[in-house]
């Protein structure tokens, strides 16, 4: 096999394995905030969900002491 062959091939190759990795992600996000109530005081051990209705998605998380919540690796919001 001449030079540029082992190059084109190595090329080709490269590029077949990184799409590969890039078909292989996943999209997702993170949610996170802190709840207070209406003088301004956090919100500890509170219930908050969050959902959708399109794909039929819920989870639920509690504040902790401090009034923080965060849910982790949500998928994205339906389009539909």
């Amino acid at each position: 096999m001449r030079m540029s062959a082992r190059v084109v091939t190595r090329l080709v190759g490269f590029f077949l394995a990184m799409s590969a990795l890039v078909l292989a992600q996943t999209a997702t996000t993170s949610l996170r905030g802190t709840l207070y109530d209406a003088k301004g005081a956090v919100v500890a051990g509170a219930s908050v969900t969050i959902n959708d209705p399109a794909t039929g998605f819920s989870r639920t998380t509690k504040s902790d002491g401090q009034g923080n919540y965060q849910f982790l690796e949500l998928p994205p919001p339906s389009t539909t």
